[in-house]
């Protein structure tokens, strides 16, 4: 391969080590589940009988490594972590749930005299959300993203839902179309993609993902100031710096 630049080199460097990661932990992981393994001698194990614990943790190690690797200092401090297991989520108090339900309340009273009231149907999304009530929050979603097409937020949200629905070709999709609609690279989308595609066992397109993103975050960077600093079109358009948006609280929360 001809590389055209120091900086081309390097990156194909990393991924290499990303490569080298991923399969030194899958050797971990199954050493650790069925002994040393010798992996120059033919295998005649059957492919069914490696868990969906090794594969996906190996999904993992190469969506991290990759997010490390491919945007190094461009990315927002914090921003690489699991997805927290749902089964570990503490559940919400019942004086949570009672404010909860207050909430939702005058969302759907909102919606009984607007039926189009668009803030309203959001806010009755997130709040079922918020009450783990995961498959109403989906169907207003749904119909939220289908009045507000070009809303990114609107399909994270979404994404978010079917990936607790343990629905990830769904999640992939409105993940997609929330990365469609953004203006910029967000990494809370992008951190939603990778993990839907890895749950959904399509950890090399994760990894596509990531250099699709980077490729799409240094053309962002092209774009500079007469003082030479770089701003991106998401910034000239709203002023709004989008690493640092991408940093902020999830909706969920």
């Amino acid at each position: 391969m001809n590389y055209t630049s120091t900086g081309d080199l390097e990156f194909e460097q990393r991924l290499q080590a990303v490569r080298r990661s991923a399969l030194e932990q899958k050797k971990a992981e199954e050493e650790k589940e069925y002994g040393a393994i010798d992996y120059d001698a033919p295998s005649e194990t059957n492919n069914n009988t490696i868990g969906l614990g090794t594969k996906i943790g190996v999904g993992v190690a190469v969506v991290v490594f990759g997010l490390v690797f491919a945007f190094g200092d461009f990315l927002p401090s914090g921003s690489v972590r699991p997805t927290e297991d749902t089964s570990m989520v503490n559940k919400i108090s019942e004086e949570e749930r009672a404010n909860l339900e207050k909430r939702l309340k005058h969302f759907e009273e909102t919606l009984g005299n607007s039926p189009e009231d668009s803030t309203a149907l959001e806010g009755a999304a997130v709040t079922l959300a918020e009450m783990r009530e995961y498959k109403r929050a989906a169907t207003l979603l749904e119909k939220l993203t289908e009045k507000k097409p070009s809303d990114p937020d609107a399909f994270r949200l979404l994404g978010e839902v079917k990936y607790e629905l343990k629905d990830y070709e769904g999640s992939i999709l409105a993940y997609k179309s929330a990365e469609r609609a953004s203006k910029s690279v967000d990494f809370e989308i992008l951190r939603g993609l990778t993990n839907s595609l890895v749950a959904a066992r399509k950890p090399d397109e994760a990894v596509q993902v990531l250099l699709a993103s980077r490729e799409r975050l240094n053309e962002e960077k092209s774009i500079r100031n007469g003082d030479g600093t770089v701003r991106s079109t998401e910034e000239m358009t709203s002023g709004v710096d989008p690493i640092q948006v991408s940093s902020s609280p999830n909706k969920l929360n």
